[in-house]
């Protein structure tokens, strides 16, 4: 067997090109050519000549191949495949990787040459192939780093699968480092609410405090969130034509009441989550596009068959996101949806923490699982999430040590500012944390009840929402205006040309940087004036609504403020009704609003992150089932889309549609999450803003961290 590593998205850019080009010699005329019109030959002459400038001579073309590949491992070639085959399957290894129009063999050339020199700088006379190899990988990172510059809000690069093959489940390198022991107790900011995660929609009411007992067949790394690992699942194989994956299920997996982990659990799991008969919000929405119920097949008790619809690197990312949980068919077939939502005792997991208790408040206790199948995980004795309603005496709470933190780390909290303070006033022991542009908050218009059942209206709504007031009046200045979807058009686009989004000086020029930080910055006329006579003539002016909530005081002060505008503007009376977030979710789930405020934490930074939940009939924040033929239509097309660039095409035509203001979801702001987490907690990992796991529903993870009592505030966060 030959294995290619692949070890971060900026060393798979040149670094598969690179196996291209190791095996182009054996592939003759059947070789591929490099994305961007380079051939395997250009860039492979490109690293060798980039190389051999920093080091000499004193390394081969042959060993700079050989350790180009050692580099790369991680895909499984099987014995006896042809030099073709392999060609093919580091093109396929590369899909949806996006090196910019134009970049010619001479500019990575030069890029490579400049980096890879500047990293072994210094070195010795007789640089070892290991330290080359150490020393190539970070200047390939550093030099693709230069050249592909990102958006905080973009269609993502598919993170590396490192668990490919079948492989014997070894502990991770950490546990050697960890510390056992302790229970932590972490602020949570709802009751739990529906708690069958095939079918909530809510982080706060279900995830963080249910999550806990489950595993998933794969997950983001969360030490190391660029990478896809296995949970249940030791390893897999993907098919010649890519629409099969054979999932090897941990040997040692059981439920809590003793039954083994099967491939029967796991194909029954896939199929409740994509039940068209059943209410399936954010992880129906996540698997839906790529699998239909059936396509699961036992193989034997410890493997299953998994045929996708298409054959597309996006399917692993979203079969890693937190919702599909794998589920014990032998308790949950006999369970009804009342059951499985309402109740911790009739369900039971996989996972490194038991359910123990749940007080009358909503406060939750977990207890470590003694026969979890991870050797070595966890090490905490277990874990306590306490509801709190009052978020400044959370902050009060985790200044004197009482709370670790919010249980998913961001929840609905302060703005950033107050954490900075908390981590000033406590010298380090508390560390403030921020990760952007991973919500949005939203209006959601009943396009179902007058006046919303006129696309006109909700036209109006989209032109006059002040969104620049509201950052700076709610949110202290902290995030951005909203656009419709990651992958689409910056916000900066957004600014210039989208009516709606304009804002003009007080000279009423057109402000071409961010309004948020322009003093005095004000809606564009024109667009007051559009919005203005569109509820004229569907003759709505006066209109009286009521506005669904939640009871936080972000929420509760958005909502006054949007229903504020809208009396300035139009003359409506809106009355803000505000309920506790379970309350409010069961509301809105049976259309009990005329607007409604709402926030999506973004499952993943990816374009179907939204428009499966807004956009589409079926979505979580859809829930009256609003659709347009032409973004079903654009939305499959994107989904199948074989590069970046032709998913973006789709994207944008989807944006056109968007942008006349149909649709039941108005887009206010792109927020980032904060939160504060005590150094003694140990192992955390924050995403980077680029990272497709760039979402706070991946944080809420907790079998990897440990308690270190003797944490000093000078360590910061991290192993």
């Amino acid at each position: 067997m030959m294995r290619l590593r692949l070890t971060n998205w900026k060393w798979l850019v040149l670094g598969s090109l690179v196996a291209v080009f190791v095996v182009a010699a054996a592939c003759g005329d059947d070789a591929p050519a490099a994305p961007s019109g380079l051939t395997a030959s250009d860039v492979g002459s490109a690293v060798e000549s980039a190389v051999k400038a920093a080091v000499g001579d004193t390394v081969s073309a042959e060993e700079i191949a050989g350790m180009v590949n050692s580099a790369v491992a991680g895909i499984d070639i099987p014995e006896g495949v042809s030099a073709a085959d392999v060609s093919r399957l580091v093109n396929e290894a590369v899909a949806g990787i996006d090196i910019p129009e134009g970049v010619s063999a001479s500019e990575i050339d030069k890029m490579v040459r400049e980096a890879t020199a500047a990293a072994v700088a210094g070195a010795e006379s007789g640089v070892s192939a290991e330290d080359l190899a150490m020393a190539i990988e970070d200047a390939v990172s550093a030099a693709v780093a230069d050249a592909v510059a990102m958006e905080p809000v973009v269609v993502v690069l598919t993170p590396t699968p490192v668990a490919m093959a079948r492989a014997e489940a070894k502990p991770p390198a950490y546990v050697d480092r960890g510390k056992y022991g302790g229970i932590p107790t972490f602020a949570a900011t709802s009751d739990p609410g529906v708690l069958d995660l095939h079918a909530c929609a809510s982080i706060n009411s279900c995830l963080t405090v249910n999550g806990a007992r489950y595993n998933q067949l794969v997950e983001f790394n969360p030490v190391n969130p660029t990478e896809i690992i296995g949970d249940l699942a030791t390893g897999w194989e993907v098919s010649r034509d890519g629409r099969t994956y054979t999932f090897f299920i941990h040997p040692d997996a059981n439920w809590t009441d003793g039954v083994p982990v099967t491939a029967a659990d796991v194909v029954f799991s896939l199929d409740r989550i994509v039940d068209p008969n059943a209410t399936r919000l954010r992880a129906g929405a996540a698997l839906k596009p790529f699998y239909a119920p059936g396509n699961a097949k036992v193989v034997d008790d410890k493997t299953v068959d998994m045929t996708i619809k298409f054959a597309t690197a996006a399917f692993l990312p979203w079969l890693a996101f937190d919702y599909l949980k794998m589920y014990p068919k032998h308790i949950a077939e006999n369970l009804t949806q009342v059951e499985h939502n309402c109740c911790y005792e009739p369900m039971l997991g996989s996972g490194a923490f038991i359910w123990k208790s749940r007080s009358v408040g909503g406060d939750v206790e977990w207890e470590r699982n003694p026969n979890y199948f991870k050797e070595g995980l966890p090490f905490f004795d277990g874990w306590k999430s306490i509801r709190i309603r009052d978020r400044i005496g959370a902050v009060a709470s985790m200044k004197v040590g009482q709370l670790m933190g919010w249980t998913a780390k961001f929840q609905v909290s302060p703005t950033f500012d107050v954490y900075e303070v908390l981590e000033q006033e406590t010298g380090g022991q508390l560390r403030a944390i921020q990760l952007q542009g991973v919500s949005q908050p939203g209006l959601m218009l009943n396009w179902k009840k007058p006046p919303f059942d006129d696309p006109n209206v909700r036209r109006a709504v989209m032109l006059v929402l002040d969104r620049v007031q509201l950052i700076k009046s709610v949110f202290k200045g902290f995030g951005q205006q909203g656009t419709f979807l990651p992958g689409g058009s910056t916000v900066a686009d957004a600014e210039a040309n989208w009516p709606g989004w304009r804002y003009v000086d007080a000279d009423g020029n057109l402000i071409t940087t961010d309004p948020v930080k322009v003093v005095g910055s004000q809606k564009h006329p024109d667009d007051i004036a559009e919005a203005i006579g569109l509820v004229q003539a569907a003759g709505q002016m006066g209109f009286e609504g009521t506005f669904l909530t939640f009871n936080d005081a972000d929420a509760v002060n958005n909502a006054d403020l949007v229903s504020r505008q809208l009396k300035e503007h139009f003359d409506w009376d809106i009355t803000v009704r505000a309920l506790d977030l379970s309350a409010a979710s069961v509301e809105r789930q049976a259309g009990n609003f005329n607007i409604h405020s709402d926030t999506h934490g973004m499952e993943l930074n990816d374009t179907n992150a939204l428009l499966g939940q807004m956009y589409l009939a079926g979505g979580g924040r859809n829930p009256l089932g609003w659709s347009d033929e032409r973004i079903d239509v654009l939305a499959e097309q994107q989904g199948r889309a074989p590069t970046a660039a032709e998913r973006t095409k789709f994207v944008l035509e989807i944006e056109e549609i968007l942008k006349t203001g149909v649709a039941q979801w108005i887009p206010t702001m792109w927020l980032p999450a904060q939160g504060a987490l005590n150094v003694k907690v140990r192992n955390f990992h924050l995403p980077r803003s680029t990272d497709v796991a760039n979402s706070w529903n991946v944080l809420q993870k907790k079998e990897h961290l440990w308690m270190d009592p003797d944490a000093q505030p000078d360590w910061g966060l991290g192993p």
